[in-house]
């Protein structure tokens, strides 16, 4: 059965050229629920519901992804603790391609339907490599070992407390051959407890380039 495409684009690719499969009926496909719309993506062959969240890995990120993706940041952080506006938001956008091209990187988002509702990212701090403007040094077998550095962890307001920030961690730290993940996390914000409680241990505090305190926290990933 033709449905009408979305109005945006495919959420692997952001690319334009796609079909729609089929409408899901009632008791069509076990687990969907009924009236979703399935479609397929001509240029990276993505499947994808309007119905479902949905997680997409990627390892580089293309002009259309930048965009994307500062859209997100300045919504997630608009809000307080973090008060940021557009001279923060444009820095987001012009270093996302560099930090793209780094040993390790990975991008995992996730989405609504056609809407991209969260993102996290990061990629590998070499060992002997540390945060800038840290008080002070990590223990010796962090210092020495390759690090996850955690960028970003981004969810839209109104996909939170879904299961959705969650998952994406999961599936950014999945897997990774470093011995440690590590991220700075302001700490007034909701995410700080959520690291605590998620086992995530402080090392130590900074600064950002525009004055917000940071704790630096890290993570003992399995092997």
């Amino acid at each position: 059965m033709g449905v009408t495409n979305p109005s945006t684009q495919c959420p692997a690719c952001l690319g334009d050229d796609f079909r729609s499969l089929f409408r899901i009926e009632a008791g069509e496909l076990p687990g969907y629920p009924e009236d979703a719309a399935v479609y397929a993506c001509d240029d990276c062959a993505h499947e994808w519901d309007t119905q479902h969240l949905s997680y997409v890995q990627h390892s580089e990120v293309s002009p259309a992804w930048v965009d994307a993706l500062g859209d997100l940041y300045a919504t997630v952080y608009a809000e307080p603790p973090y008060c940021e506006g557009p001279d923060e938001v444009r820095g987001f956008r012009a270093g996302l391609p560099e930090e793209a091209t780094r040993p390790g990187f990975a991008l995992i988002t996730a989405h609504d339907g056609d809407t991209l509702v969260g993102a996290a990212y990061g990629w590998t701090m070499e060992r002997g490599r540390w945060w800038k403007r840290a008080d002070r040094q990590p223990p010796a077998d962090v210092l020495d070992a390759d690090k996850l550095a955690v960028l970003e962890w981004l969810v839209r307001p109104a996909h939170r407390r879904r299961g959705v920030g969650a998952e994406l961690l999961r599936r950014l730290l999945d897997g990774r051959p470093e011995p440690y993940a590590t991220l700075a996390s302001n700490p007034e914000s909701a995410a700080r407890d959520i690291y605590e409680r998620a086992g995530w241990v402080q090392v130590g505090e900074s600064e950002t380039p525009w004055g917000a305190h940071m704790h630096l926290l890290v993570l003992r990933l399995g092997r």
